[in-house]
């Protein structure tokens, strides 16, 4: 079994998702010595932190183990670390996913996580659900309630007929299992499910929905494809 380091440059990473997720799940992989691979290889994820605040990224970097370090990202872009990952504001993130890209790196470019990303409503003869990205509640058909005209506000509270789905399987961060994903896909080519096709249809989606909302009606999604 061999150990190997993997340079990962963060951009932004003294913001509040650069550091509570991204590099904290990093330097977590780093602490237990690695991601095993299939091969039974330890991959060992070595952060290279960047920002526009020296001293900010002084603090971070003695905070999570002396980590590397700099202000001068087009130093860490022509250096050998072969990820690059951007958390800074999304306004320039185009701009540097392309330099990034035209360096050769492997890149992965953030979007928001909130726990309403996603939200799943299906209503059936037996009953209802309501699932988003960690949890999900069920309602049968014989607890729900029948609504009435003259119902006493205040008097039925409409969640309390809810049971939530115990989770049996417990609970792994979505950054750690994208961290974990994406690395196992640069290191020996493993499947990656969330390509740059695949935000492409989830802006796209996102888009249509905004549409069909504002102009009350059905809206098809053309088929997207990545030019060869």
């Amino acid at each position: 079994m061999a150990t190997r380091k993997i340079g990962v440059i963060i951009n932004g990473a003294t913001g509040r998702i650069g550091t509570t997720q991204h590099l904290r799940h990093l330097v977590d992989m780093r602490d237990e010595g690695g991601l095993a691979l299939r091969n039974g290889d330890r991959l060992v994820p070595d952060p290279l932190i960047v920002g526009r605040d020296a001293g900010r990224l002084e603090a971070l970097a003695k905070a999570n183990g002396a980590l590397r370090f700099t202000t001068d990202l087009d130093a860490a872009l022509a250096g050998p670390d072969e990820i690059f990952m951007d958390c800074a504001a999304t306004g320039g993130r185009p701009l540097l996913v392309r330099r990034a890209i035209a360096a050769g790196k492997h890149v992965w470019a953030m979007r928001v996580h909130r726990d309403d990303t996603m939200s799943v409503e299906i209503d059936g003869t037996l009953g209802s659900a309501v699932a988003g990205r960690n949890r999900c509640f069920v309602q049968s058909d014989a607890a729900t309630p029948e609504a009435f005209f003259g119902m006493a506000l205040g008097k039925v509270d409409p969640k309390a007929q809810w049971t939530e789905v115990p989770d049996t399987r417990g609970y792994i961060n979505p950054y750690r299992q994208c961290w974990e994903g994406f690395l196992r896909h640069v290191a020996e080519d493993a499947p990656f499910v969330s390509t740059l096709l695949e935000g492409a249809k989830a802006v796209q989606l996102a888009e249509l929905v905004y549409r069909s909302h504002a102009e009350g009606r059905w809206l098809d999604a053309e088929e997207l494809r990545i030019p060869a």
